[in-house]
């Protein structure tokens, strides 16, 4: 059943797909707008339970950028740089930011404060294992070194490293 492939994203659908997100291994369901994973640009929303990880990576592809368009509840854009280093942190809320886009190049990392959900476009394929770079500095999703992390990062200032 899942992904769910719909050209309608209502809020009943968004709170439905979290609520079975917190059954998924990585604690998140895509709801793809997209017909197939060659179609450009690629869209969908990423709804997200609050324990989900998506770990620091960045896109090498010519010209690759996303764009994050908050849905609900409350979530961080986190930039950092090459070396691990936090330098900015978006949060993404009714009360606060709304959009925000990710150069390529970028590692960047989607840190959810409460289930959340986001649209996203981005120009490049999805292709499991090549089509982004994963931070060696950042723990892999679902490690015993993830929520530690993922605390570090919710409390850090700008221009810290974990560990």
């Amino acid at each position: 059943m899942w992904p769910i492939k719909s050209k309608l994203i209502s809020r009943e659908l968004i709170e439905t797909v979290i609520r079975d997100s917190k059954g998924m291994p990585r604690k998140r369901i895509p709801i793809l707008v997209h017909d197939s994973y060659e179609e450009m640009p690629q869209r969908f929303a990423n709804c997200l339970a609050a324990e989900s990880y998506i770990r620091p990576h960045l896109h090498e592809d010519e010209n690759q950028w996303e764009l994050v368009v908050w849905l609900a509840g409350e979530m961080l854009v986190v930039i950092f740089d090459e070396r691990g280093a936090i330098q900015q942190k978006i949060e993404l809320s009714q009360s606060k930011n709304r959009v925000f886009e990710i150069a390529r190049n970028q590692y960047h990392a989607y840190i959810p404060l409460t289930d959340c959900a986001y649209f996203e476009i981005r120009n490049c394929q999805f292709t499991p294992g090549s089509d982004r770079r994963y931070a060696d500095w950042a723990p892999e999703e679902n490690s015993a070194d993830a929520a530690p992390y993922i605390e570090w990062i919710k409390q850090a200032e700008i221009g810290h490293r974990y560990g």
